[in-house]
């Protein structure tokens, strides 16, 4: 089935750091500790309100399936990928 791409938004909030905070996330993160409610929630305003940051989230048949994340400094974007530790 086809992944479609969306923006990403506050709604995503619980379920991407549900995704950050997963075992295999941290194994391959640089910050190894989980993240509280209260710090994702700041991350992702800043990350939602930055004009050099794009979020994107890919569903396929309608599931959230992974989280992609661009951050563009002079032309070159540094990608970074959380997929839903079921898939």
């Amino acid at each position: 089935a086809a992944i479609h791409l969306r923006r990403a938004n506050m709604l995503d909030m619980d379920m991407l750091r549900e995704w950050r905070n997963s075992d295999a996330v941290l194994a391959n993160s640089w910050q190894s500790q989980p993240i509280s409610p209260e710090d994702h929630g700041k991350w992702l305003a800043n990350t939602l309100a930055h004009p050099d940051r794009h979020l994107l989230i890919a569903e396929q048949d309608g599931i959230a399936v992974a989280m992609l994340r661009y951050d563009i400094k002079a032309g070159i974007a540094l990608i970074t990928i959380h997929t839903h530790p079921d898939y």
